[in-house]
């Protein structure tokens, strides 16, 4: 749905970029952006670009949106769009504004168990600690101290805080992105990554990004199963997020 609303949508782009802060960074998503996400969600499903599993998620995502959901006055959104340095946003600053937020189900995917708006004030979803996934917010730029791992998510003011000094940032990046997206063919296809040379025989990558899902499933797992996949010099990239604390950084993060 991001990757539709980067290349494929006619709407303005700030307009599009806001549905996406949205969507990725916050548990609340505004209704005025509920049309532009049902519409993305529905095309993207419609397209060909997708497996069926890909599109059922989209479209059970769209049916919750359809039909001019209900507001409740937002908490952090209207805090974190009133943060932002928006004479900073060369891209402009979005109109779509107001009328409540919804609750935002698309970080709560049963399979995925992720949420990204997490702070710490904010209860986890269920199952979320038990996944072992979701993501701090570190800035480019601190804003003060940065904030200690050790001391798990950061408050809700730090947490917004550092979100707001990075839309400029995020919105300058997508918006370069975008002018050539629609240039880019792309194939989604839902399954377990082990399980990928047999969902796509012959295939041949020069990169193979696989996110943190090497702390699920383990590194040599994720090396057998899509080295052979690469073509001769291709990457195959892994975080390894949950084991970071407890290596040395002297050199075990590099190795």
């Amino acid at each position: 749905l991001i990757l539709h609303l980067l290349g494929a949508a006619p709407e303005p782009l700030p307009e599009r970029l806001l549905a996406i802060l949205a969507l990725w960074w916050t548990h609340e998503l505004p209704v005025a952006s509920l049309p532009l996400l049902l519409k993305g969600a529905r095309a993207a499903a419609a397209g060909a670009s997708c497996c069926d599993a890909t599109a059922a998620t989209l479209r059970r995502w769209a049916s919750q949106w359809e039909g001019g959901a209900e507001g409740q006055p937002g908490r952090d959104w209207p805090e974190l769009l009133s943060a932002v340095e928006w004479g900073a946003c060369a891209v402009g600053r979005p109109s779509v504004e107001g009328g409540g937020c919804v609750e935002n189900h698309t970080l709560r995917h049963e399979r995925a168990r992720l949420d990204y708006g997490l702070y710490r004030e904010r209860d986890p979803p269920e199952g979320w600690l038990r996944a072992g996934d979701g993501v701090l917010l570190w800035p480019d730029v601190a804003v003060g101290e940065e904030f200690n791992p050790d001391e798990g998510q950061p408050p809700r003011s730090a947490y917004l805080a550092a979100l707001a000094k990075n839309v400029p940032a995020f919105f300058e990046a997508l918006a370069d992105i975008s002018e050539t997206w629609a240039e880019i063919d792309c194939e989604y296809v839902a399954c377990d990554c082990l399980l990928l040379p047999d969902r796509r025989p012959g295939s041949r990558f020069d990169r193979i990004f696989t996110s943190n899902v090497a702390d699920h499933v383990g590194l040599p797992a994720m090396a057998l199963a899509l080295g052979p996949l690469l073509e001769a010099g291709g990457r195959l990239e892994v975080c390894l997020s949950n084991n970071l604390r407890a290596l040395d950084a002297s050199g075990d993060v590099r190795s």
